[in-house]
């Protein structure tokens, strides 16, 4: 069978990927999905259903990790995790 769409994260152009970052940067409005505005963008940008979904929840990671860092680092944060000991 051959695929009209890319079906493999490594396939995904640089263009794909910028498309789905910046819709990704949307969710900062109340209300926007994070993982609805990227799958959506990489739909409109010529993925396929599988590869915009495994690239959507991919990108979470970073942002996941930069918001628990941020928790982590901030007074409060740090006030939380030795309150607990």
């Amino acid at each position: 069978k051959r695929y009209k769409h890319p079906r493999e994260i490594l396939n995904i152009s640089r263009k794909q990927a910028v498309i789905m970052g910046v819709a990704q940067s949307l969710a900062i409005v109340p209300g926007v999905s994070r993982s609805g505005s990227t799958i959506t963008a990489g739909l409109a940008a010529g993925l396929d259903r599988i590869a915009a979904t495994r690239f959507s929840f991919l990108l979470g990671i970073p942002i996941i990790a930069g918001a628990a860092a941020k928790v982590l680092l901030s007074s409060e944060g740090l006030a939380a995790v030795q309150a607990d000991k």
